[in-house]
């Protein structure tokens, strides 16, 4: 009797060491078709961070977070916006906004950047920080809006108010 349940567990653990590792190596090869099928006009954001070069130039620390508006086709007039969150306890506080300038040159082409978008810290208290970033554009004459794109991560910095 011992023989026959040790056998039933040895197969239970093997079909279930089956079933797992057949699923993540689909969970892997569908992540790996996503990211190589990336929309044909999308906006990137980075990570909230704090920025290396403000905190050189400026003497003062401030979380920068920033975004692009990459397409395949050619993009004008492009109002790229991207805001800075603080999460808060009850809601989340927009901290900074900016959007590029749709009459500027910088704002045509296939890739778009805003990387203007900062919030200077008032102290060093640690808090948690996310992007988001939309836009508007027109391509071949037509206005076309992205949905908003936020932030993969939620980033803790030694930053806050």
């Amino acid at each position: 009797m011992k023989n026959k349940s040790t056998f039933k567990s040895f197969c239970l653990a093997m079909a279930f060491t089956t079933l797992l590792s057949s699923t993540s190596l689909t969970g892997v090869q569908a992540n790996e078709k996503d990211q190589s099928k990336k929309a044909a006009c999308r906006i990137e954001i980075d990570n909230p961070h704090i920025s290396k070069s403000i905190l050189r130039k400026e003497k003062r620390s401030a979380v920068k977070v920033n975004a692009r508006s990459i397409c395949d086709a050619y993009q004008t007039r492009v109002e790229l916006t991207v805001e800075i969150y603080q999460v808060g306890l009850f809601r989340d506080y927009k901290r900074a906004s900016f959007t590029t300038i749709p009459s500027q040159i910088a704002s045509n082409g296939f890739i778009v950047n805003n990387k203007n978008t900062k919030w200077y810290c008032q102290s060093k208290k640690r808090s948690r920080f996310y992007g988001v970033a939309y836009s508007r554009a027109f391509i071949a004459g037509q206005q076309f809006a992205a949905p908003p794109a936020r932030s993969h991560k939620t980033v803790r910095l030694a930053c806050g108010n």
